[in-house]
């Protein structure tokens, strides 16, 4: 009876080992899978989902929500920047992707008004994250939160991608991105802004 109390005692620590074991396990997967569960779907470039944005004779502007929180940096991801506005690209986070292929070549405008947080807009062409050119952006802090209006000009046939970041303190949450195309003239657009097709 004596010589057994070892093997009893060493099979008692390997099962509270074991236990404590699972435990651990258990809290990594659903830590991870939590993780995985808030991470947007648009985060990576190759995963961007695409915005319809109405032809310009419907007069209707294409609107998309969601929320930025988990939303990461990819590796070789642009950051935007112009050498004449603040486009913020050393303080930009949490991107998401989308993608819009225009209906007619025109001006499109997009807006992130009524989002949570100071959001900042790149527009790119390209075929793959290492391959984009940036056609525009956009850091304006518009009232109240920090949003965007940017205006390219943009042709049919091609496809571009939307990049929409956070700056500042808060630099992710819920956002809305407003898409809408204009033909280009006068008689279409506003004179004080309306400019000749010049996407190269």
């Amino acid at each position: 009876m004596i010589a057994s109390r070892p093997s009893r005692a060493r099979a008692k620590l390997c099962t509270t080992t074991l236990a404590a074991f699972l435990v651990a396990s258990t809290v990594v997967l659903v830590a991870a899978r939590t993780e995985a569960q808030i991470t947007p779907p648009n985060d990576a470039f190759s995963a961007a989902s695409t915005l319809n944005v109405p032809s310009p004779t419907t007069g209707q502007t294409a609107t998309v929500t969601g929320n930025s929180a988990g939303a990461t940096m990819e590796a070789g991801e642009l950051r935007p920047y112009h050498p004449d506005r603040d486009c913020d690209g050393d303080g930009v986070d949490s991107s998401v992707w989308y993608k819009i292929n225009p209906v007619s070549d025109g001006t499109l405008t997009l807006t992130t008004e009524g989002s949570s947080f100071d959001t900042v807009l790149a527009l790119y062409r390209g075929t793959s994250l290492g391959s984009l050119t940036q056609s525009n952006c956009s850091n304006a802090n518009n009232a109240p939160n920090g949003t965007e209006r940017m205006s390219t000009a943009v042709k049919t046939g091609r496809t571009y991608y939307v990049q929409l970041l956070g700056t500042g303190a808060t630099r992710s949450g819920d956002y809305k991105l407003g898409a809408s195309l204009k033909f280009f003239g006068p008689g279409n657009w506003p004179s004080s802004i309306w400019r000749p097709f010049s996407d190269s």
